[in-house]
This record gives C-alpha cells, structure tokens and sequence, in this order.
C-alpha cells in the first residue's frame, strides 16, 4: 500500500461464494510476490474465540492473480472440503510474520539454542536435552527451564466445579509471541481418531500472563456434542513448528 494514500481494497476481505466460483466461506488477501522473509499465516475460527493457525483445513483457489502493481499479488482461500464438513459460516484473520531466525528449521529460534545450549547443532525438535522426557521444542514453547523443566507448565486437566454441572478443563502454556510455532488440541473419542480442526473447544476467560513476559497460560473447554457426553472425550496438544 501507499503510506499515504492506503487503497481500502487492498484490505483482507472476505468474498462471496458466487464471485469466487466456489461454495462456502471464502477469503482474498495480498501478499508481496517477494516476500523475503515475510511469512503469511491465514487463521481460520468458527467461533471468534478458538483460532486455528496451522493451515492444515485451508487450500489456495487457483493461482494468485498479479495486483496490477509489480509488487503483490491476491491470494483466494477456502476452506478443504476433505477436511470435513464446511461451515455456513466462518471467520478469517490472516497474520503477517517476521520469524526470528532459526537456521536449521525445527521450529527453535537459533538465538534461544545458543543462549541455553551455546549452540545449534545439537538441538533439534525431538532432542531432549537433560533427559526429562519433554523435547526441547516443548522447552521452549512452554517457556521452560531446559535444565530444570518446572511441571507446573506442562498441560493439564481438571473438572470445573464452579459450572452448574462440573466439566472438564483443559489448560496449557504458551509463548506470548510464539513467531511461526502454532498450538493445536486435539480432542478424540478413543484415543485413536483425533480431530486437530479446533471445532469441538473453546478458549474461556483471557489468557493470564505468567509473570515473565514470555508466556501465559490459556485455559479450553469442550464445546458439547449433540447425543454424546462433554465428558467422554480425551484432550492432547500438539505444538507446530518451522516453516
């Protein structure tokens, strides 16, 4: 955009399915044709409160179309019908990123590896470094201590006896400007089959920060299912890194 003369036009937006040529909820946005380091996240919620960030249930509708300008160029998403049912209705936000540096992608910034580590090349998402059975992408994603990881951070359940009729929470921690690493839960019915699409929760309350300027804690709760029991279903979180 012009600084000094925005084009309004230029502004995510959402379009109808009759101008798309495609069914259900659809999104346009710009994006610098050379975006350099820039990394363009499109988050996707049907409810406002729960966002999904991974990208897993969006897909790109054709080619980017060339704005006109030399520099951008407009991108059209829509939700993947394989992903399972479209919503009549759905939100989008799209995010607009300058990740800290992390030269051998696993998700941990290079300036964290070598301030605990002192180096890169022996830290990777799946190490475990001290041997306490969190991965060291964990580590960092929920603000620990690697040498001395304190459990208080790591997820956590519990039955909310203040709700009229006691049902379950779920509560993890997360980084306050967690770059391009993303947070799913999971839910599953039996531990088997789970579904990643953030549909079946919902964040309650606001996130409370933790008191180190890194990280707050978010509490979920499990939105009810028609026929089937809140408390039949089992919770996990997963956390996404890289690029």
């Amino acid at each position: 955009m012009d600084p000094e003369q925005p084009d309004f036009a230029a502004l995510p937006h959402m379009v109808r399915g009759d101008d798309s040529g495609t069914e259900g909820p659809v999104f346009r946005y710009r994006r610098l044709i050379a975006p350099g380091d820039l990394v363009y996240r499109v988050g996707l919620s049907e409810n406002l409160a729960a966002w999904d960030w991974s990208g897993l249930r969006l897909e790109e509708i054709g080619t980017p179309s060339p704005s006109g300008d030399g520099l951008t160029e407009e991108v059209t998403v829509r939700i993947k019908p394989s992903s399972g049912p479209v919503p009549e209705k759905a939100f989008f936000r799209v995010h607009v990123l300058i990740p800290p540096t992390d030269s051998d992608n696993d998700g941990i910034p290079d300036e964290w590896e070598l301030e605990e580590f002192g180096t890169i090349d022996e830290v990777s998402a799946a190490t475990d470094d001290g041997g306490s059975g969190i991965p060291d992408l964990l580590k960092y994603a929920f603000g620990m201590d690697p040498d001395s990881p304190e459990p208080g951070r790591m997820p956590r359940i519990w039955m909310d006896s203040a709700s009229p009729q006691p049902e379950p929470r779920f509560q993890y921690t997360r980084l306050l400007s967690p770059g391009l690493l993303v947070y799913q839960i999971g839910v599953s019915n039996d531990l088997e089959h789970w579904d990643w699409s953030g549909r079946q929760v919902i964040e309650v309350g606001n996130p409370t920060p933790l008191g180190d300027g890194r990280t707050e804690t978010v509490t979920v709760a499990l939105l009810p299912q028609e026929g089937e029991a809140v408390g039949g279903r089992f919770l996990r979180l997963r956390v996404l890194g890289g690029r």
